[in-house]
């Protein structure tokens, strides 16, 4: 399991900084990662204002490195040092009217390259955190997102659930039989299909790390509004996405929906190189 190293919480005004930082820093006391605040240098205030803002925080207590980007911050973030998947980045002050990020904000989420935490709006965090919920397709391969959730989940000690969504829309794509088929019916096989698509979503998980998934959450529908009504009668703290790296026209529809609904932050892993499209739910497990 790979351990959480380095939190890098971007700031580009003092709003940004409120359920952001306050989250960042329990995740960095919970897990012993070191805390980074990179800065705009348009930040308001200074110096001066980001000491008053930690101090709020009660931040003093252990060591925060603050450090200022020279240029633009997405000039500073892809030229951010990479070292292995033990950083999380964490952005925050997107608009609170449900518009969807701004181009600015689109620019810095695919400037980052690791795992992005993004708080889509000004809401207040509740910590510690209950529960994290990641949606996946029905495709049987690695999934980054359901790794990186079962990573903090453990570190973290919050429970995991997964919730799969069976869309009619996409029946019939990529053949074989949805997972989603056999929750209507006391199947057998079930248990043994979705233990097998666990392992195969998360194939470096050890069995001990897997524990921390409390439920396998089965749903026909939509993919969006299936995931917006579970949550909205579970108390989540974090939903954790897999997705391509763009924002532009016609892509990552899924994700800009929910991310105009969502009142908890988001947690965006880039899909690696060898892995197919996988927020659109009712994919198929190979049959």
């Amino acid at each position: 399991m790979n351990r959480l190293e380095k939190i890098v919480l971007v700031m580009r005004s003092r709003e940004d900084g409120e359920g952001p930082l306050e989250t960042a820093s329990w995740m960095a006391r919970t897990t012993g990662a070191q805390l980074v605040l990179l800065l705009d240098p348009r930040f308001p205030g200074g110096k001066k204002a980001v000491d008053r803002r930690l101090k709020e925080c009660s931040l003093p207590q252990f060591a925060v490195n603050v450090q200022w980007c020279a240029g633009e911050l997405t000039d500073c973030l892809c030229s951010w040092p990479r070292s292995g998947s033990g950083v999380l980045f964490v952005l925050g002050g997107m608009d609170e009217q449900g518009q969807g990020p701004d181009p600015e904000t689109v620019a810095i989420i695919e400037a980052v390259r690791g795992p992005l935490l993004l708080f889509p709006f000004h809401e207040k965090v509740s910590l510690p955190w209950s529960l994290i919920v990641t949606p996946m397709s029905g495709e049987i391969r690695d999934n980054r997102a359901l790794s990186r959730s079962v990573e903090l989940a453990n570190q973290l000690q919050v429970p995991l659930d997964i919730i799969h969504v069976v869309d009619p829309v996409h029946e019939s794509e990529n053949g074989g039989r949805a997972v989603g088929r056999f929750g209507d019916e006391a199947h057998h096989e079930l248990q043994a299909m979705i233990e097998e698509f666990i392992s195969e979503a998360c194939p470096y998980c050890s069995p001990s790390e897997k524990r921390v998934i409390r439920n396998f959450h089965l749903a026909h529908g939509d993919a969006t509004e299936e995931l917006l009504r579970h949550m909205s009668g579970t108390p989540v703290s974090m939903l954790a996405v897999e997705w391509k790296g763009s924002f532009m026209e016609g892509h990552a529809e899924t994700l800009k929906a929910l991310i105009r609904k969502l009142r908890v932050p988001v947690l965006l892993v880039r899909q690696s190189g060898k892995s197919r499209p996988s927020l659109r739910a009712g994919h198929r497990l190979a049959g």
